[in-house]
């Protein structure tokens, strides 16, 4: 794997190709401010970072043998020139994301990426990229826009670890016993009935047409500090509860009450020590299931919707997840797409929401400038909106895409200010 050669792509990267042909882009968004940015000299941050990092000049092929393979790498890929858009509104700054968002990014040409800058009068200029899921998740990407920004501003970026070796703890290790095998077995079937129960979906309002949009909000970090010491809850269970009641109230708002509702918490499978150090899709999901009764206060919607108390208990569910993707590897190639394909409306929760914690060291473009980070996962019609948090210096950084198939942008904004007030106890 890695070096020069060709090698294959996941069995969850395919999973996530086969869905986005037949859904919607999913694509990661990463926003990034800088007081005044030089596209001609980002560009070739761009193409430094991206040289830097394993996948970053690599493609996407189809190999009828054996399915899809990441190309060997092509140093001479180019991210192209960079557009400076004048933003000076809210429709225009979306209208900008659009151009990087909205549109599945080309796999047969690297690099995966895309990038234009915003120019926003009396503020901070803003990097808006967006990166293929199969190159990076919302962590990757992370990491990459790091080395961008490094590039850009002259820091030292430090040698990212092989992928070879971050790969790794995606495999599955060899069950002790019999017993521990049948084990293995029965948590895939019950994962298997668990991810294709049923879902409701978040209530439409306003739908006029295609594409994503993005509604972001700021929230001091003391103020959920303090409401999730009250419950004696980590983050993750919080924004998760915080999400299922959420959906509740949105949809009794609508007069469209929910019964069931799942909210899919995505999780990190990188090691500790270099969790903010590899450019992939390292990622997978925890999903959870309330009932009406559950979604009555933050309490019981926190019993219900428990995701684990610690990353390494999340860690061992999202690897399920992982692990019995692989089943489906050893299908023919025609059989696993379209049983994925099919399998497309049921495997998706009502919402999805991502926690990459607290940014100790975020992409800077300008040394001593503390920066916006606006990132959202992908937002697929099934879904309707997918939400992801970080945190900087004391401040919650919220950014939720939504699609605009299921709601106009004041449905949203109105959504994502219901979702802040329940995390928030408001």
């Amino acid at each position: 794997m890695g070096g020069k050669g060709s090698f294959r792509l996941t069995a969850i990267d395919e999973a996530i190709l086969v869905w986005e042909s037949a859904s919607a882009p999913w694509n990661v968004q990463v926003d990034v401010s800088c007081p005044r940015v030089d596209a001609h000299r980002l560009r070739g941050a761009w193409n430094e970072a991206l040289r830097r990092h394993e996948l970053g000049t690599r493609a996407v092929v189809d190999d009828e043998r054996v399915g899809l393979r990441w190309s060997p790498p092509d140093h001479t890929a180019d991210v192209g020139p960079i557009d400076v858009v004048a933003c000076a509104d809210g429709a225009s700054l979306e209208a900008a994301r659009g151009r990087v968002l909205d549109g599945p990014i080309d796999l047969a040409r690297a690099p995966l990426v895309r990038c234009v800058v915003a120019r926003r009068p009396g503020h901070d200029d803003l990097v808006l990229s967006s990166v293929s899921h199969v190159l990076a998740d919302g962590v990757g990407a992370l990491r990459l826009v790091k080395s961008v920004a490094a590039a850009y501003s002259g820091a030292v970026d430090p040698p990212p670890r092989r992928l070879e070796v971050a790969r790794r703890v995606l495999s599955a290790p060899a069950p002790a016993s019999l017993e521990a095998f049948a084990d293995r077995w029965r948590s895939r079937v019950d994962l298997a009935a668990r991810v294709t129960t049923p879902r409701d979906r978040l209530a439409t309002r306003g739908a006029v047409e295609r594409g994503s949009g993005v509604c972001t909000r700021a929230v001091p970090g003391s103020v959920l500090r303090a409401v999730r010491q009250r419950w004696d809850a980590s983050f993750d269970d919080h924004l998760v509860a915080s999400t299922h009641l959420a959906v509740e109230r949105w949809n009794r708002r609508l007069d469209v009450p929910p019964g069931r509702v799942g909210v899919a918490l995505g999780v990190n499978l990188r090691g500790p020590e270099w969790r903010h150090d590899v450019v992939g899709n390292l990622a997978a999901f925890v999903s959870t299931l309330t009932e009406p009764e559950h979604r009555v206060d933050l309490a019981s919607a926190l019993a219900a919707s428990w995701v684990g108390a610690t990353p390494a208990e999340r860690q061992a569910q999202a690897r399920l997840v992982v692990h019995a993707s692989r089943s489906a590897a050893a299908l023919p190639i025609a059989v696993r797409r379209e049983a994925l394909a099919r399998a497309l409306p049921d495997v998706f929760d009502s919402v999805a929401v991502s926690n990459l914690g607290v940014i100790d060291r975020p992409p800077c473009f300008e040394p001593g400038h503390v920066p916006e980070v606006w990132m959202s996962p992908p937002a697929v019609p099934e879904v309707g909106l997918a939400v992801l948090v970080l945190e900087i210096a004391g401040t919650l950084h919220l950014s939720a895409r939504y699609r605009k198939e299921r709601f106009d942008r004041q449905a949203a904004e109105e959504l994502v200010d219901l979702l802040v007030d329940c995390l928030t106890l408001r």
